[in-house]
């Protein structure tokens, strides 16, 4: 297996991925390519290249567009969109609450409104971050299912049984 960027092996690298310009794509375009992608999603691990292309045979073009497009937006979220958005949700939930008299703002000191202004932004992007990394791999997992459905299921391989059998050295007795 190599590394199609750089046309050097690497260990463990998948046979499927392909290079189209600098970045190498991660294509799908078998049953164990999309069995990759469902043991990415589980895990959390994150293959880098280009983009992932959908060259499964037997979609239409239209469901392999779409699907594509679903799995690339997710699989390379980074939750930045819903933090931002979060967090100045929380700045102006401060503002709020510091504008309505609530602490008193006569009391307030500027050096101490502008760290509760800070801590609200900051639990606000953090609290926002996490919101957009959960949705984009709950939409990630909708997007690989469904294109598990088009590739059909997966094939097992014979030498590693689904169930361990206790031969070959079981140590409990």
């Amino acid at each position: 297996m190599t590394d199609d960027r750089e046309g050097v092996a690497t260990p463990g690298a998948p046979p499927s991925h392909a290079a189209t310009g600098t970045d190498a794509d991660i294509r799908v375009a078998a049953s164990a390519d999309v069995t990759e992608l469902e043991r990415d999603v589980r895990t959390g691990r994150r293959r880098r290249g280009g983009r992932i292309v959908v060259a499964l045979e037997g979609m239409d073009e239209a469901a392999r567009a779409r699907s594509e497009d679903e799995i690339n937006h997710a699989y390379f979220a980074c939750g930045c969109g819903t933090a931002t958005v979060v967090g100045l949700l929380g700045l102006a939930g401060f503002a709020i609450w510091w504008g309505d008299g609530t602490p008193a703002a006569a009391d307030f000191m500027a050096w101490r409104a502008l760290l509760w202004g800070l801590i609200w932004l900051v639990a606000g992007v953090g609290i926002g971050k996490w919101l957009g990394l959960a949705a984009a791999r709950f939409k990630l997992q909708a997007a690989v299912r469904e294109l598990r459905r088009a590739a059909g299921p997966a094939k097992r391989d014979p030498q590693r049984p689904s169930v361990p059998c206790g031969v070959g050295g079981s140590s409990r007795s």
